[in-house]
This record gives structure tokens, sequence and C-alpha cells, in this order.
């Protein structure tokens, strides 16, 4: 079965392949982030964690990561309402992530030699989706597909099977500073650094202090990605 049958039969729209091998560089990042910023509550304190699916599952061999779109219509307020992130306006995308994440096993028959894993893990997903070539990490240190951009919730699976691997792909984001302008909370830093604490997605999901200072947005922020 090719790989266009597969996302239509497990309902996806992206999937890419690549080693379990621990990731390198972004320990840097990861390492460089904690001591300015601090790390987010709901990431993971262990950087290691993030960094190695052996940790998760040690058998694995292999990293499957699969996607669904979640580009929504801009929405028009009303005086008196609030804004949600896109996200936030359709089906929830943890339960279609597992079904499709099963779905998917199914149909590579990996019955129980895998382990997946849908959001509420710490690896890093947006760096594993880079190297089984899925896109490449943009200024908003949002993985960009080429035909999606960065609207992409992802999964992963862990796995004792081995594939053909995906190659990284390269890209970036040139010249183009508009996200690091646009963003209303300044979190973006320049050079793919983020400062967590200060954007708005974070303080509206965390409640953190400060968070009700926000206008009309209620929940998350799509200013990067738009």
């Amino acid at each position: 079965m090719n790989r266009e049958a597969i996302l239509k039969k497990a309902g996806l729209d992206v999937l890419g392949f690549c080693s379990a091998r621990p990731l390198e560089k972004e320990k840097a990042y990861l390492l460089d982030r904690q001591a300015h910023f601090g790390l987010c509550k709901y990431e993971g304190q262990r950087i290691e964690e993030r960094l190695d699916p052996s940790l998760h599952y040690s058998p694995v061999k292999s990293v499957l990561v699969f996607g669904i779109n979640t580009k929504t219509r801009p929405i028009q307020l009303k005086k008196g309402q609030g804004l949600l992130a896109g996200i936030s306006r359709i089906p929830d995308y943890h339960t279609v992530l597992k079904e499709a994440g099963n779905k998917l096993g199914q149909l590579l028959k990996l019955e129980d030699q895998a382990k997946l894993m849908v959001d509420s893990h710490p690896l890093m997903e947006r760096a594993f989706a880079q190297r089984a070539g899925l896109g490449y990490i943009g200024e908003n240190t949002a993985l960009i597909h080429p035909v999606y951009g960065t609207y992409l919730a992802l999964g992963l699976i862990l796995t004792e099977k081995t594939f053909p691997y995906d190659g990284e792909v390269g890209g970036t984001c040139g010249s183009c500073k508009l996200c690091i302008q646009a963003c209303p909370g300044g979190a973006l830093k320049g050079e793919g650094v983020l400062d967590p604490m200060a954007c708005l997605s974070y303080k509206t999901q965390s409640l953190e202090e400060g968070s009700r200072q926000l206008g009309p947005r209620l929940y998350g922020c799509d200013v990067c990605q738009e």
C-alpha cells in the first residue's frame, strides 16, 4: 500500500518516517532556553526526556510522525465576544489523532510492537517531524510544512520495526521577520529564540499572572501563524 492510500485510509494529511536516535542539536536549544527563560510546566522538566524516544519505549528503532491539517477560517468578533485559537474551533485533535494513529498502526501491522503518543508526552514532535521530512522549523519556532504551513497537529508512533526513512528537508524563513514583528507578547526574539513565558498562547492556557490583560483573547494565539 502506498503512502497516499495509507493517509486516506487513516484519515491523515501527512506522514513521515525517521530514525529514533536521540535529538542532538535541540539539546543546546533547550538548555539555552532553560537558562534564559525557564521551561513551561506542561512540557516536561527533564530535558533528556524531550530528546530520546528510548526513554519512553525502550525497544524503539523508528519514529512515525503523522498529522492532520488544523487550518480554520478567520472569524469576525462581535461586540462582547471572546477569541479562541483556531485549533479550539475544530473537533478535539487529541481524539482525532488517537483514532488515526490506531488506524495507522493497524494498516502498517505494528500490532503490539509500538507505542502511540499524542500530545501528552515531552518529546519534541516538531523536531522529529523535521527529521522525517515534513518541513523545517521557522522563525516562529513552529514546523512549516510546504502545503499546510504551521497548521498541523502532530502525533508520534514509536516502534521497534524499521522502515525506509524520509530524509530531513532544509529550509529557512530567509529575511522574513513578519511573525517576530507581529507577536503581541514579544515572545519571538529572532533566530529561532522563543520566550515561552511571554507567549500569549502559553499565558492563556496556563492562567499565569497577567493572562487576563489580553483583550478579547480567551484561549491560545494564532498571530505568528497568520
